[in-house]
């Protein structure tokens, strides 16, 4: 019988790494590093949100006056320069 000089042994399809998957201390540094940075933008995002809500109010107050100023004025120009009111449209009289 002869044998083989070389004998073929199983070996996993990938072989054998130990240094593939390897956890190692610092991986714990980047998660911390990158919460912060979420957390950083997260409250830049509430800062933002609140100083549009706070500006938006200003204006708001600022240009109230106005607006309803211009709002009474339209409203009266429209009445004055309109021959007939709505009164007389409801009683039937059209002065058109």
């Amino acid at each position: 019988m002869a044998t083989m000089a070389y004998q073929h042994q199983p070996q996993a399809r990938y072989g054998n790494c130990d240094t593939y998957f390897v956890e190692s201390h610092d991986d714990g540094i980047y998660a911390i590093r990158a919460e912060a940075r979420e957390r950083a933008r997260a409250i830049a995002r509430m800062q933002q949100r609140a100083l549009a809500e706070e500006l938006s109010r200003l204006t708001s107050d600022e240009y109230q006056e106005d607006i309803m100023d211009h709002l009474e004025y339209m409203e009266v120009s429209k009445l004055n320069s309109c021959p007939c009111s709505v009164y007389s449209f409801r009683l039937g009289t059209n002065y058109a």
